[in-house]
């Protein structure tokens, strides 16, 4: 036999686990608790020697109250507190005001920390007041409970609750009220009542409204017991609050396990969190009366000659195993394939008696450990197929046909296997990026032994490029053949499109640099690079492969001029139009040395006008310039170059200057000699 005292003991030992503020009805079980707390009148209620005194005024933080109690007999109020009640005056403080509470507190909140906890309670009229009267704890950190001590049970007193603002001055609000201290026990619930459907618990009781007494009870709490334990815990996780408006409560939740004996009882809740006697123990039995759920996602796979079948772990905490469905036809009888459960741990079952070419479906269902067996799963299915491919095409022959522009393609038929499907053929071009993927010519259920490829898009074929074709054979089981490869080339017979901008730049005099762009045609296997002389003279000079499109020609001779001509030949040797450069002329830009040693003479026909030779493999010759002041502006007497190193100037004005230039033969002409003139 349950003793009561320790049912209420243990009935303390309970944990709590509230929900979001913003979800209040998955914290607590209510209907109008909440709106039937006033808020201009005092509540109390007396537990043993102590009075618990409530009000839910909506008090600024920093303001609180001071409280007074007048004694019958007695005219004047006394006061009860020394400093104002205040509750929790800084978010950091909520925590230890709270103690173990605030974890919970917090997270029902779905707070992060002490400040949004805090507001969370202030700032939620509804929820504030419930938590009022369901913790004290909660109560007195809203500063909203005093706890008199001082009062005698069973006496008629007078409370009075000031409030005063932060500096302890009054606000002007007075909740003033008589009472009669008087402890209220809770009364036992009653008519308990219990059904199962599977996990899913319903608890009924009978609790009889107060009328117009106020009974102190806020909620009730559902202990539980079961054969592993000796004592009762809490089995609600919500608050279950009392409804004055009702008398016939129901409660449901969810229990762990089935088809074991438990006892239940309910207690009542005061506003203080004490536990009124608890109802009547009932014995109940929770009945496995419900089957596994459906198992899903049920796959058959065909592997190493067995179809393996899988399904994921059932959640069933009961389960005890698996059984297994086949049939050859969907809509037909399903046999059960083995004697033994499928290990609940490992959903695997592989069917090993199967033959090829058949289609099986396979259903599972769960069993528990009272033998319940829950409907069958969706069906999966895996036909066994024919593994043996058919014999790959011969004798594999490609055409290019040039008056239609298309690929005749033909192979040897050979024996077809009786499930023979399809023939696939496939092409792909081989350009210089290298191989590309195949394209497939051919669709299902093509039994020819030729095909006629008009191109990608029906479009023909670009003149020289390579294009790989194959062909295989498929059956109805999806077996293919070994792939019959051919490599065509299609003919070149349309000369290739010339390169561009070909570009011929003298270098210091030594070198001639040419380079082009490349060709926009796929064909081309090398370029042709050809040099015309000043006499026109335009003859071969370099083969190049067609990735090198530069050169330099070091035969080039100084002072000459060239123009450079450069084609594509593709790989039948049909050879562009040439493409020329601009005429370049070979020459560096080092003019010769000074002239020196210029000498003048009066002779009878004029003035003789001799210098020093200049040692020059490329001197052209030498330019004479006058003028008629020594550091004035000098004009050549000849446009071109003299090759003698004297010169006779047979007309010449009185006291006139000279100098003397080299010219080589790219034109560079040298600083020009120290100015001299006749007599001096």
């Amino acid at each position: 036999m349950i003793n009561r005292t320790s049912l209420l003991a243990a009935g303390m030992q309970r944990a709590i686990v509230l929900a979001p503020v913003l979800a209040l009805s998955a914290v607590f079980i209510w209907n109008d608790a909440a709106a039937q707390i006033d808020a201009d009148r005092l509540r109390h209620a007396v537990r043993g020697d102590s009075v618990f005194v409530y009000h839910i005024q909506q008090v600024p933080v920093g303001q609180g109250f001071n409280i007074y109690r007048r004694d019958e007999g007695v005219d004047e109020f006394v006061r009860l507190n020394e400093f104002p009640v205040q509750g929790v005056v800084y978010p950091d403080e909520l925590p230890s005001a709270l103690g173990e509470l605030y974890e919970q507190v917090q997270s029902a909140l779905e707070a992060q920390n002490p400040v949004q906890t805090f507001f969370a309670l202030r700032s939620n009229s509804i929820l504030g007041r419930l938590y009022t009267f369901v913790h004290p704890e909660v109560a007195a950190a809203l500063g909203r409970l005093y706890i008199d001590t001082t009062a005698a049970p069973g006496e008629k007193v007078s409370y009075r609750i000031e409030f005063v603002d932060d500096l302890g001055r009054p606000t002007g609000t007075v909740l003033e009220e008589d009472v009669t201290l008087e402890e209220m026990i809770p009364e036992p619930p009653s008519d308990i009542q219990l059904s199962n459907d599977g996990y899913a618990m319903t608890i009924n009781w009978h609790y009889p409204s107060s009328g117009r007494v106020d009974d102190k009870v806020i909620r009730f709490e559902i202990l539980e017991s079961g054969p592993d334990r000796d004592d009762f815990r809490v089995v609600n996780t919500r608050f279950i609050l009392r409804d004055d408006n009702q008398t016939e409560y129901v409660h449901h939740f969810t229990t762990s396990r089935l088809g074991i004996p438990v006892q239940y009882t309910i207690t009542a809740v005061d506003i203080t969190g004490r536990q009124g006697p608890a109802g009547e123990i009932v014995d109940f039995f929770i009945e496995d009366n419900i089957p596994p759920g459906v198992v899903e996602h049920v796959a058959a796979q065909f592997v190493e000659d067995v179809i393996e079948v899988t399904w994921p772990v059932s959640p069933e905490p009961d389960l005890s195993g698996y059984r297994v469905y086949r049939s050859t036809d969907l809509s037909g009888e399903f046999e059960l394939l083995q004697e033994d459960l499928v290990d609940p741990f490992f959903p695997v079952y592989r069917d090993r008696d199967i033959e090829e070419n058949v289609r099986y479906f396979y259903k599972v269902t769960a069993v528990d450990f009272s033998g319940n067996e829950s409907a069958m799963s969706a069906a999966a299915m895996r036909h066994v197929p024919d593994r043996t491919p058919p014999p790959a095409p011969e004798e594999f022959r490609a055409e290019f046909l040039k008056d239609e522009g298309t690929v005749h393609l033909r192979w040897a038929v050979g024996e077809r296997p009786r499930d023979f499907r399809t023939y696939i053929v496939l092409r792909r071009k081989i350009s210089e990026a290298g191989e590309t993927i195949f394209d497939q010519l051919t669709h299902d259920d093509y039994r020819r032994n030729e095909f006629m490829d008009p191109g990608a898009g029906g479009l023909g074929f670009e003149e020289g490029v390579f294009y790989e074709y194959g062909v295989l054979a498929a059956d109805s089981s999806r077996n293919f053949s070994d792939t019959t490869k051919i490599l065509l080339q299609v003919p070149l017979v349309t000369p290739p499109e010339p390169p561009g901008n070909v570009m011929a730049v003298n270098h210091d005099g030594i070198r001639v640099n040419v380079s082009w762009t490349q060709t926009p045609s796929g064909a081309v296997v090398y370029y042709n690079v050809a040099r015309e002389t000043p006499d026109n003279e335009l003859t071969h000079f370099r083969r190049l492969p067609v990735r090198e499109r530069r050169l330099r020609d070091e035969t080039v001779e100084l002072g000459m001029e060239y123009r450079y001509a450069v084609s594509a030949v593709d790989s039948a040797g049909n050879e562009s139009e040439p493409v020329f450069s601009d005429k370049v002329q070979v020459r560096n830009y080092d003019p010769p040395r000074q002239v020196r040693n210029v000498r003048i003479a009066e002779i009878e026909d004029g003035l003789e006008i001799s210098w020093e030779p200049v040692v020059s493999a490329h001197l052209a010759g030498y330019k004479v310039y006058r003028s008629g002041l020594a550091t004035g502006v000098y004009e050549p007497l000849t446009e071109d170059p003299i090759e003698d190193t004297r010169v006779i100037v047979e007309e010449h004005p009185v006291q006139m200057w000279y100098r003397i230039r080299a010219v080589d033969i790219s034109g560079n002409e040298s600083r020009p000699s120290e100015p001299v003139r006749a007599g001096s």
